[in-house]
């Protein structure tokens, strides 16, 4: 009785050191392969990083194209994103590509420019210097952008660079791209002034300043039918000069 006893000791003792063993080999396996994989994803990015850079140097040294670079940009706003945001922002690399997406429409900033990172937004590019990269966006530059430096661990402080560059338009497209501009301040100034005149319009009613005029009411609504296919007209006059811009600049963000 007591020799099966032994052998039964035995074969569970066997079979431990062999669960060990290959416990020890999975878990060296699975280390060695997280490492080869973190080693793989910092090569990625340098490799990718080495890629635009030499395309950037490409263009540089190209006269049918105008490039710069905006260094050390800060990145702001990481505080109030989501948690995973947050968590983005701390596991990003140097030389880590991102981003960068106007906001036209961003009630506190019309400059505002999104920085994304892997689909997530970790925040927006400091207003000091928004403006300077809402332009290049919006005159149709090719950018790229790169982590640049960080600071810290958790909501570490990012920088970026930026490098950019855009083919040289023939000096009409350049001419018709500021009377472009022009047409749009132009338009942009006469909306801001029918809109204040429409407020006071407005503002009269409501205190009953005006009180069944049917003359009076009749002049305003032809101004706003007046106004209305100016309006019409300098948009289609502003959307003419930006086609040809568009036509002289091929490429595209």
């Amino acid at each position: 009785m007591g020799w099966i006893i032994s052998i039964i000791i035995a074969v569970v003792v066997v079979n431990i050191i062999i669960k060990m063993s290959e416990t020890g080999k999975t878990k060296n396996a699975i280390e060695s392969n997280n490492t080869y994989n973190s080693f793989n994803y910092q090569n990625w990015i340098e490799d990718e990083y080495k890629k635009k850079i030499d395309e950037f140097n490409e263009k540089q040294n190209d006269d049918n194209f105008e490039t710069g670079i905006v260094r050390d940009i800060a990145i702001k706003g990481l505080i109030y994103k989501t948690k995973k945001a947050q968590k983005t922002a701390e596991e990003i690399e140097i030389h880590s590509r991102i981003w960068l997406e106007r906001e036209p429409r961003n009630k506190y900033d019309k400059n505002a420019v999104r920085v994304e990172y892997l689909q997530d937004n970790i925040g927006y590019i400091d207003a000091d210097d928004a403006p300077v990269i809402a332009e290049l966006i919006d005159r149709g530059a090719i950018i790229d952008a790169f982590i640049s430096n960080k600071i810290g661990i958790t909501l570490p402080y990012l920088y970026a660079d930026v490098y950019f560059y855009f083919r040289k338009l023939s000096p009409e497209a350049t001419l018709s791209f500021r009377e472009a501009e022009e047409i749009a301040n132009e338009l942009e100034s006469t909306i801001r002034s029918y809109r204040q005149q429409q407020k006071r319009y407005l503002k009269q009613i409501d205190n009953n300043k005006i009180i069944d005029d049917k003359e009076k009411e009749l002049k305003a609504t032809e101004k706003l039918v007046k106004f209305k296919e100016a309006e019409n007209k300098a948009i289609e006059k502003y959307n003419q000069h930006c086609d040809l811009y568009r036509l002289e600049n091929k490429f595209q963000k």
